[in-house]
């Protein structure tokens, strides 16, 4: 009887056991599947030995332990269809490699982590918007793919507490670096010292490094905390470039230090047999940047091996100097065109070295500085050739002393152009001397250059007309030194009281309103 029994209960049972071994999913109890038509009554069938459903929807729940990255996806409009993780592998994030980018944990092994990936894959980078990251040791970046690899900071950024440098690539050992275009975020430096960016030991002349800086923010206080008081500088630099070609620093503002945007190049060492190498045909366009007035605080540092930097629209507030090349640094540089910037300096405006030059439409104001000097080209020992220096002009913020230097230091030679340049405003001390040597090739014009409320004007060799002094020297005596040279000067002046002095042997045809007026050589000339 007891055997009857039971296998009486197993008989009732075996349509349950049959509908669960048929349906195990649907066995577990609150689970609902549905085909694509999204009929209960209709329930998805699955794979009873692998452990794989067919067209599974999930509704208003969650699969946990389901993996979709093999599953294949189409983009809106896209002829081909790739996996999830393609799609997902071109949108990378610094949370996917373990940053908590919470403006606090330093996120430094992760943040390395994932520069080193993406520059190494040409996969892309994006921050987690408005949010900002902690990195306090350099990131140096050694491995490349050739490809331009986009970094979008998407409004966030990175803030440093211990003033180390943050982006470091280094082509010692790489092939082909990548490029890059970093955009669109913050950077602080608690310090007031570090690099954004440095780009060292690239090797290539032209072309490959081809990447930009846009759109960044480089704030006067700490982002992390509303009340933040202000500082000084919030960086030391955005951007060091070492043998880099075809660079864009565009769209940036912030408060620097150091020199905000820096470029060089590498002479070949002594006794080698390889090439000098260069950072070429780069731009500076349309930032917005502020500096300290400390001779350390440049806007644009150029070394030597440069050639063709364009800085064009520009404002550079309160630096030591505007755009600044040493007289050391004319090996192997040429070609820079400044152009259209605006300038607030303390030590010199804009020095440049080199021949092939264009400097023309800057405006600079000059803090008081007894030995400023606004436009410096050429040297005494390298004169800029076949250069353009044309409608700049250099206005005097009031205070000034006694100046010690001329606020335009010209040595031009071989066809270069020097004509519309001005100063306005009053200068206690010498408005420009421009010096040509005997032995140029062809001649240089200087011509039409204004000096109002300003002292002498000493123009040495070239072809010289209409050069004007008005206004000079508020009382003081004014010297006009003209070269030995040939030619003919049309000299305006206008010095309301003192003698007028023109030294040299020039034919002169002068207008002139002036207590008295001094041919000859009363007081020296200054060659």
């Amino acid at each position: 009887m007891k055997l009857v029994r039971t296998v009486f209960i197993a008989v009732l049972l075996l349509p349950c056991t049959r509908h669960a071994a048929a349906d195990p999913v649907n066995a577990v109890p609150g689970w609902r599947s549905y085909t694509p038509a999204g009929n209960p009554e209709d329930p998805v069938r699955s794979d009873a030995v692998n452990g794989r459903m067919q067209n599974p929807s999930i509704q208003g729940g969650s699969a946990l332990g389901l993996d979709v990255t093999t599953s294949v996806a189409r983009a809106s409009g896209a002829p081909t269809a790739h996996t999830l993780a393609d799609h997902l592998g071109r949108i990378l994030s610094p949370l996917d490699f373990g940053a908590k980018c919470n403006a606090t944990i330093d996120d430094h092994v992760a943040l390395s982590t994932a520069f080193a990936y993406v520059m190494a894959t040409g996969n892309s980078l994006t921050f987690p918007a408005g949010r900002l990251c902690v990195n306090n040791a350099p990131i140096r970046i050694s491995t490349g793919s050739g490809n331009i690899v986009d970094i979008n900071f998407n409004s966030g950024g990175v803030v440093t507490t211990t003033g180390s440098d943050f982006l470091v690539f280094d082509g010692s050992n790489v092939p082909k670096m990548s490029g890059f275009n970093i955009h669109d975020g913050v950077f602080f430096d608690t310090a007031g010292k570090a690099k954004f960016v440095t780009v060292q030991n690239a090797k290539e002349f032209f072309g490959y490094f081809q990447s930009s800086i846009h759109g960044m923010s480089v704030p006067n206080k700490d982002p992390r905390y509303p009340n933040a008081s202000v500082v000084s500088a919030g960086a030391g630099s955005l951007f060091y470039g070492q043998n880099v070609g075809h660079f864009s620093i565009y769209r940036n503002y912030g408060s620097f230090s150091r020199a905000f945007t820096e470029f060089t190049g590498v002479a070949k060492a002594v006794g080698t047999t390889g090439a000098d190498q260069y950072s070429s045909d780069s731009d500076v366009y349309d930032n917005s940047v502020q500096g300290v007035y400390t001779q350390g605080s440049v806007a644009v540092r150029i070394h030597d091996h440069v050639q063709g930097i364009f800085v064009s629209r520009n404002r550079f507030l309160t630096f030591g100097y505007g755009v600044y090349m040493a007289p050391a640094d004319h090996t192997g540089s040429e070609g820079m065109e400044i152009v259209d910037n605006g300038l607030n300096v303390k030590y010199g405006g804009i020095w440049i070295q080199g021949g092939l030059n264009i400097v023309s439409r800057n405006n600079l104001q000059a803090a008081a500085n007894p030995s400023f000097i606004g436009y410096s080209i050429g040297s005494t020992t390298a004169s800029s050739v076949y250069s353009v220096i044309t409608d700049n002009g250099a206005n005097c913020l009031g205070g000034q002393p006694k100046q010690t230097t001329p606020v335009y230091q010209l040595y031009v030679s071989d066809g270069s152009i020097v004509t519309g340049n001005q100063t306005s405003g009053i200068w206690h001390g010498t408005c420009m001397t421009i010096t040509t040597p005997a032995d140029t090739v062809s001649q240089t014009t200087i011509s039409n250059n204004n000096c109002w409320q300003s002292g002498a004007i000493s123009i040495f060799g070239g072809w010289n007309g209409n050069n004007n002094i008005y206004n000079a020297s508020v009382g003081s005596p004014t010297t006009v030194n003209l070269s030995s040279t040939t030619n003919e000067a049309m000299t305006s002046v206008t010095p309301p009281n003192g003698a007028f002095y023109i030294n040299g042997l020039a034919t002169v045809k002068t207008t002139l309103q002036a207590k008295s007026l001094v041919l000859g050589s009363s007081v020296p000339a200054t060659k």
